[in-house]
């Protein structure tokens, strides 16, 4: 699937998983070319968030655990958003569920003040 968003709006990009757990941390992650993911935000199944410093103020993030899916909102879309973006998901975190990570979506936002996913 293609989405194109001009530099300056509003980019949401949706993520759904078939795990069967209630207690879902939703992760998202970036990834600029030829680094590390570089962590974004985090959307808790109680409705807790954390972002990144660089997330605050643009990013914002959904999560449903009925329909087991999740999205992540970029306002004011720029070049500097260009990466992949990947969406993670963990049951409640236990000190034996410290690996238990799933990787699900991938998106990349292009070097042309476009967003296409």
């Amino acid at each position: 699937m293609e989405v194109s968003v001009p530099e300056g709006q509003t980019a949401t990009l949706s993520c759904t998983y078939s795990a069967d757990f209630s207690n879902v941390f939703m992760y998202w992650y970036r990834q600029y070319p030829g680094e590390p993911h570089l962590y974004t935000r985090r959307h808790d199944y109680d409705g807790e968030t954390f972002s990144a410093e660089f997330a605050k103020q643009r990013f914002s993030t959904t999560l449903d655990t009925n329909t087991k899916s999740s999205s992540v909102t970029v306002r004011s879309v720029s070049l500097s958003d260009t990466a992949t973006y990947y969406c993670a998901i963990t049951r409640t975190v236990f000190l034996s569920d410290y690996n238990a990570s799933f990787m699900f979506g991938k998106w990349e936002l292009s070097n042309n003040n476009n967003l296409y996913i």
